[in-house]
């Protein structure tokens, strides 16, 4: 499984990181092509994070540094990354056309087989908003079989305080919540665009332990810390399952219902799907052990209309696993941030750190 982040970057030779990393070629030597994009324009010919946010975030994902600091999700991915995040609106849009065919280091040749399986994006709008910035990438993500987290924003405790993208309804958002099972005071609730029930789920996302520049470890909160347990939970799930590999559908279904129920009726929704909970906690175990795993068969046919012998005007079935019920930039627009409390980044440039406001 291949994770992409982006975000302020990453530092590649952080000890929890680097044997992830695809482009460790593991005789000491780097392939930066295809694993790595400079959208900030600062000429950087390998991964590098000057703010720490994008390292810590990484790490949530895959870090393990093959002693004590299993930090994790799913140790056994690798990942690619670039620094988008978030120095203008062209920067995000060019990273993540990327993330749809990386390219090499001058920006050619780009390779659609190389993309990632799952993308984290722990950033969005300072401001609760809806504005549909980058749907047609996020969409084509979808399309391509890639699985999109999005950190739901640190606009709360009022409703309707989520941030685009998250708030979007085409993607997967995550709210953050605290070691006692409360949702921080901090985390984006909905409802969303439409109406639409946001978060989507919630996850681990204060005092998170993770890496950072300098080799070191450190303590942040915000979705941003939220969403990356979401992302390496599906790594580790379409690893254990590769069935599901870019069934984009199954795997939101399976998440929603695996979650740990979580009422919180303070802006609507039910004990079951609320918008400060979404469809409650992260539950990694329950999603696994609901998983397709092992031998799978696939059932291929085509519904018979009863009346007219023909095929039935309905969905077609391909069925591969159980189910539930189932580019120009923007000159004007909301500032995005990382989406650690207290962070705020404006276009054109990076105007404050990730770590310095996180506690």
């Amino acid at each position: 499984m291949v994770v992409g982040n982006i975000d302020s970057g990453v530092e590649y030779q952080h000890p929890a990181l680097v044997e992830h990393y695809r482009g460790n070629n593991g005789d000491g030597s780097f392939s930066h092509d295809y694993n790595w994009f400079d959208a900030s324009g600062f000429d950087l010919d390998e991964p590098a994070d000057f703010e720490g946010h994008g390292t810590h975030v990484m790490g949530t994902m895959v870090g393990d540094d093959g002693g004590s600091n299993e930090i994790g999700v799913a140790p056994g991915a690798s990942w690619i990354a670039t620094n988008g995040c978030c120095v203008s609106d062209a920067s995000l849009i060019s990273s993540g056309e990327w993330m749809l065919a990386p390219t090499d280091r001058s920006g050619e040749d780009p390779q659609p087989q190389l993309r990632p399986h799952v993308i984290n994006n722990s950033w969005g709008t300072v401001e609760p908003s809806n504005d549909p910035f980058m749907e047609d990438v996020f969409e084509a993500w979808a399309a391509a079989g890639q699985f999109g987290v999005f950190a739901n924003g640190n606009s709360g405790p009022s409703c309707e305080s989520g941030g685009s993208p998250g708030s979007r309804v085409i993607n997967y958002s995550v709210g953050n919540y605290t070691i006692d099972h409360e949702i921080a005071p901090s985390s984006g609730r909905g409802a969303g665009q439409d109406g639409e029930i946001k978060p989507n789920v919630s996850a681990p996302g204060t005092d998170v332990r993770s890496s950072v520049p300098g080799n070191g470890y450190a303590e942040f909160t915000g979705t941003s810390m939220a969403a990356p347990h979401v992302a390496g939970t599906v790594a580790l799930l379409w690893s254990a399952a590769p069935d599901l590999v870019g069934d984009v559908a199954a795997t939101r279904d399976l998440l929603d219902a695996s979650a740990l129920d979580t009422e919180d009726l303070q802006c609507g929704g039910t004990a079951q799907d609320n918008n400060v909970f979404g469809e409650g906690r992260l539950d990694a175990l329950a999603l696994l052990e609901s998983a397709p795993i092992g031998d799978v068969g696939r059932i291929l046919g085509t519904v018979t209309d009863a009346d007219t012998g023909g095929p039935w005007r309905g969905p077609r079935y391909g069925s591969r696993a159980p189910r539930r019920g189932l580019c120009a930039p923007t000159p004007t627009g909301p500032t995005r941030q990382c989406s650690a409390r207290g962070t705020t980044r404006s276009a054109p440039t990076c105007s404050a750190t990730c770590p310095s406001r996180l506690r």
